[in-house]
C-alpha cells in the first residue's frame, strides 16, 4: 500500500478549521455561543463524514496557482522556491556561504526565479522530501494553504447569500462575515510562514547531509 498523501493527511484538520471558522461566524452573529449545538455536531458521524466531503470538495475548487498567489500575494512567481536564495540567507540555520559553493551556477540561479524554484524542487527538495522535520513544514503549509482557500470561498458563497438569500443573515450576518475574514488573513499569515520554513528547512537538511 502506498503511502497516504499529506493533502489526504490534512482532511480531517482542515474540516475541523473549516467548521471552526463557520461556528465562529455563527456565534459572533448570534451574539451568544451555545455549547451544546457544538457538541451535537461533533457526537453526529454522519455530520463530520459530510463536512470531510464537502471540505475537500472546497479546497479544490481553486487552482493551486490561485491559492499560492493569495498566500504569497505573488501572480508570478509566487512561490518560495522562486526566490530559495534570498530566504536561505535569513535563515539563521543555514550557513550561505556552503550553499553558495554547493551551487555551480549561484550567479545565474539567484537572478532567475523560475530556475531557482526548478532547482530547488529538483536537487534540495526530493532527494530529502521522506525527512520528517521537512514533511511535517510541508504539512503544515498544505493545511493553511488550503484553510486560507476554503475562508475566501465561505465568505464569497456566503457574502452573496447576503443579497440572493436575505433570510440566511439570521444565521451568518455582516459581523460574521467580518469574522470569516479575519480567518482568512490568519490562515494566509500562517501559510505564508510555513511555506517560507517549509523551503529554508528544506535547504538546511540538504546542507547537513
Amino acid at each position: 500500500m502506498g503511502a497516504i498523501s499529506l493533502k489526504t493527511q490534512n482532511l480531517v484538520p482542515l474540516s475541523a478549521l473549516a467548521l471552526l471558522q463557520l461556528l465562529a461566524a455563527y456565534f459572533i452573529t448570534q451574539g451568544t455561543i451555545n455549547l451544546s449545538q457544538i457538541n451535537s455536531l461533533a457526537s453526529t458521524g454522519g455530520a463530520t463524514l459530510a463536512l470531510s466531503v464537502v471540505t475537500a470538495w472546497f479546497s479544490s475548487l481553486l487552482p493551486t496557482d490561485i491559492k499560492n498567489s493569495l498566500v504569497f500575494l505573488r501572480f508570478k512567481c509566487a512561490l518560495p522556491g522562486h526566490r530559495f536564495i534570498e530566504l536561505s540567507k535569513a535563515d539563521s540555520r543555514i550557513d550561505f556561504e556552503l550553499l553558495k559553493s554547493r551551487i555551480a551556477d549561484f550567479g545565474e540561479l539567484n537572478n532567475n526565479p523560475l530556475r531557482q524554484n526548478q532547482y530547488w524542487y529538483k536537487e534540495i527538495y526530493r532527494p530529502i522530501v521522506n525527512e520528517l522535520e521537512v514533511a511535517s513544514v510541508h504539512k503544515a503549509y498544505l493545511l493553511y494553504r488550503d484553510a486560507t482557500a476554503i475562508s475566501l470561498i465561505s465568505i464569497i458563497i456566503l457574502g452573496a447569500a447576503q443579497f440572493l438569500l436575505p433570510s440566511i443573515s439570521g444565521a451568518i450576518n455582516q459581523k460574521g462575515l467580518i469574522g470569516l475574514a479575519l480567518f482568512f488573513i490568519g490562515f494566509a499569515v500562517a501559510a505564508n510562514s510555513t511555506g517560507k520554513r517549509f523551503v529554508t528547512t528544506s535547504v538546511a537538511i540538504y546542507l547537513s547531509k
